[in-house]
């Protein structure tokens, strides 16, 4: 059974972790937000492994979610125009960002769940 609950709290934590380290890291640090965060979610709501890989997931892609839009709606308040294929390049990397959240929210609760060691079903 999901928790919304605790994926609306994974999220909120996961978009202030990602700005914070990626503040102080780059990009990298922000990719690291999402991992520890879904490591953290996963090893307290660890039911077994594909749970805490659909929790990461989740979180990961909603957080991933809300932070593009945040970005888009910076862009679109400032006063930078962009070309067609400047704006073919952002697109295909929007989707290959969120890819890659989902990729490491699923890593990463999946692993929160094998350090937990309790109720791994296989």
């Amino acid at each position: 059974m999901i928790n919304h609950i605790e994926i609306i709290f994974g999220s909120i934590l996961a978009l202030i972790a990602s700005v914070i380290l990626g503040l102080l890291l780059g990009s990298i640090g922000s990719y690291l937000g999402f991992f520890v965060v879904s490591i953290l979610i996963g090893y307290s709501n660890g039911e077994d492994i594909f749970n805490g890989a659909l929790y990461g997931i989740f979180i990961c892609l909603i957080a991933g979610l809300i932070f593009t839009i945040s970005m888009i709606l910076m862009l679109n308040f400032t006063s930078v125009t962009l070309g067609a294929s400047m704006l073919e390049f952002g697109l295909s990397g929007i989707v290959i960002g969120l890819i890659i959240d989902v990729i490491i929210g699923a890593v990463g609760g999946a692993s929160g769940v094998l350090i937990s060691y309790r109720n791994i079903k296989y």
